[in-house]
């Protein structure tokens, strides 16, 4: 119980830090761009340039912050995967478009359906499916399987890209922890969270050079 509490604690005051973060970063994004509009030295754009990433990766972060603060709270009802699946994929069409990749979508689940929230489930495809795109350079195929094995519904996102080195590997649940240039190492945490609340699991196994595969199971839903 006092663990309990003590967790319940935390991503309170997470979320009220991220908040009030939030709020003077703003205003100092407000006052960089007048200073820059009053700046009329050449030289100096490039520092604005930094400022400005510095200040989005700021202001991601706090939003991925304060996500994480909401994962603990579920609707739950009867989800079938593929339609979860079908949702994730047409979101994206658009992002995997202008990075030259190509979706491909293979169902063997038999309409299987499980216990859980169809939005957290479809933000966690999402940032599979983004994170497996953003791996290839240029072009490359990420794959999407749905299927049933040992009495679970199993997805597998895979992508041909540069794939995680094994040091990497072991660290990609670790918050703040990310392999991108502009990550900000909270969306690997918030996709386990999400998925072991729905007494799920998840797995990845990766080669440099070869891609990456990120394996979810969820248990099926048999009805009361």
């Amino acid at each position: 119980m006092i663990l309990q509490e003590s967790t319940i604690s935390v991503e309170e005051v997470a979320a009220s830090l991220a908040h009030e973060i939030k709020n003077p970063l703003a205003l100092i994004k407000a006052n960089l761009e007048v200073l820059e509009m009053k700046d009329t030295e050449a030289p100096n754009s490039k520092s604005y340039a930094v400022m400005y990433s510095e200040i989005k990766r700021i202001d991601s972060l706090m939003l991925e912050l304060i996500e994480m603060t909401k994962v603990s709270i579920y609707n739950f009802d009867i989800v079938y995967i593929d339609e979860v699946v079908d949702e994730a994929c047409e979101a994206l069409e658009a992002f995997l478009r202008n990075r030259n990749v190509d979706l491909t979508v293979l169902k063997k689940s038999l309409d299987a359906m499980f216990y859980g929230d169809f939005d957290k489930i479809k933000s966690v495809i999402i940032n599979l499916i983004k994170n497996a795109a953003e791996a290839i350079d240029c072009g490359g195929v990420v794959e999407i399987t749905t299927y049933l094995e040992d009495n679970k519904i199993k997805l597998l996102v895979k992508d041909n890209g540069c794939g995680i080195s094994y040091e990497a590997q072991q660290k990609l649940f670790t918050p703040f922890f990310t392999t991108k240039r502009s990550g900000t190492g909270m969306g690997m945490p918030i996709c386990k969270r999400i998925v072991g609340g729905h007494s799920g699991e998840i797995a990845i196994e990766s080669k440099e050079g070869l891609g990456t595969s990120v394996y979810l199971a969820f248990p099926v839903y048999e009805g009361v």
